[in-house]
């Protein structure tokens, strides 16, 4: 009984931490609220932003999936591609609002964009460091998203 009494404000106290951090109550847009490594959201048919030289059709390429109400007020869900050296071959995006005006506001971000920015963030964090290319992916797009 005592344990019982002792356990049961435990739970509500963890309980209410676990949902206080749950922002919109939507369990996908929160999993990706961190970028996710080959990871895509189902149900969700993303529209080109840009396509780099570098990029070509049927290639397989690594990407990095995040959620973000940076760019728009109803969020938008990101999907950078990757080639082999690590070079951002395409970005793709899917908003929940203004689509035109969602696409718009990220190509003008990634246009203006400052490298010197990415590469300071790079080193800061040690991205090229990281053991696996997954973890050099996540790490260096993070480092753009920041600097977008």
């Amino acid at each position: 009984m005592k344990l019982t009494k002792f356990l049961f404000p435990l739970f509500v106290l963890f309980s209410s931490l676990l949902f206080a951090n749950n922002k919109n109550g939507d369990p996908i847009k929160d999993f990706f609220r961190t970028a996710k490594y080959n990871q895509s959201p189902p149900k969700i048919k993303f529209e080109s932003v840009l396509a780099t030289e570098n990029f070509k059709k049927g290639q397989k390429e690594n990407y990095v999936v995040i959620y973000t109400e940076k760019f728009s007020k109803d969020g938008v869900f990101i999907k950078c591609f990757y080639n082999k050296g690590a070079q951002i071959t395409r970005v793709e995006y899917f908003s929940f609002g203004n689509g035109a005006n969602a696409k718009k506001i990220l190509v003008d971000a990634f246009s203006k964009m400052v490298p010197s920015c990415e590469v300071n963030c790079d080193r800061e964090k040690g991205c090229y460091d990281k053991e696996t290319d997954g973890g050099v992916l996540l790490c260096a797009f993070e480092c753009m998203m920041s600097c977008a």
